[in-house]
């Protein structure tokens, strides 16, 4: 078996566990990690695309996952601090000035 087929049959089944929580889950920090599962089995499969027959990988799939990779950490922070705002705040609840 090539090594890419198995980095291609590992990201296919990160993506399905990440489409579970996705769709499945419930609570919002489970979707958020489905969807972060999902993008690691996207990068996992773009990777073994980006291999070539006895040589290195493709430097343009190389830096399109590692922008992906940027691009998901600052989703996934974003994404934290809002659920965290939103789960703290109480409805009707004023701000206090400090």
């Amino acid at each position: 078996m090539n090594q890419s087929i198995l980095y291609v049959i590992a990201g296919i089944v990160v993506v399905c566990i990440g489409l579970e929580g996705i769709l499945i889950r419930p609570g919002w920090m489970k979707k958020i990690l489905g969807l972060n599962l999902f993008g690691t089995g996207v990068f996992l499969i773009l990777i073994a695309f980006g291999k070539r027959a006895g040589k290195e990988c493709d430097p343009i799939m190389q830096s399109l996952v590692l922008t992906g990779i940027v691009i998901s950490v600052s989703v996934t922070a974003f994404s934290l601090t809002l659920l965290q705002k939103i789960t703290t705040s109480e409805p009707g609840a004023k701000e206090k000035k400090t």
